[in-house]
């Protein structure tokens, strides 16, 4: 087979691509192989690996959307779903730790917590206006509750649960209505 003046220039420039050897795997310069292993597998820079595991992932749940209205406002409730599940969880550790081992009444319906909108954005990575716009469509619906408390005040959010469940059963009922449970 005859070789051109640009294969040839370029088999020069790009060894690795040289007729013959473009079938093997020639892992990126950017990987190097790991130790010891003698293996030409990218090992991931330090840096990547920290970013990767060092954040949370959000869980996203589909249904959402259709209960907040959007996919950010769906974002949105789960991060704060995750944040009531969390607080709920701290609250049974505390009446577990509780001396004589009685266990006091939780109220769950009064779960507040104060998140800046700075935390907000970090959290879920929106804008600020895809933030003002979820939050707006999860309070129009009232399944967010949003209060001033302190001097200064800070603004507190509460997932009205009522409101909450009350959606997501209609949606499943909706969903669900050609299914027989009995």
């Amino acid at each position: 087979m005859k070789t051109t003046a640009t294969q040839a220039a370029r088999a020069d420039r790009f060894p690795e691509l040289a007729e013959g050897t473009a079938h093997r795997h020639i892992p990126p310069k950017h990987f190097p192989p790991r130790k010891n292993q003698g293996t030409t597998e990218p090992e991931l820079p330090p840096a990547l690996m920290l970013l990767m595991l060092g954040e949370e992932p959000i869980p996203f749940k589909p249904c959402f959307v259709a209960i907040g209205g959007s996919i950010t406002a769906a974002l949105l409730l789960s991060v704060i779903v995750i944040k009531e599940q969390r607080e709920n969880e701290t609250r049974q550790q505390a009446r577990a730790r509780l001396p004589g081992g009685k266990l006091g009444p939780i109220d769950n319906s009064e779960i507040w917590f104060a998140v800046s909108e700075k935390k907000w954005l970090e959290e879920t990575c929106m804008t600020h206006t895809e933030f003002q716009t979820a939050k707006r469509l999860l309070l129009q619906r009232n399944i967010l509750v949003e209060r001033l408390k302190g001097m200064p005040a800070i603004k507190e959010y509460h997932l009205n649960n009522e409101i909450f469940l009350q959606a997501m059963e209609n949606l499943a009922s909706k969903k669900y209505a050609h299914v027989n449970f009995n």
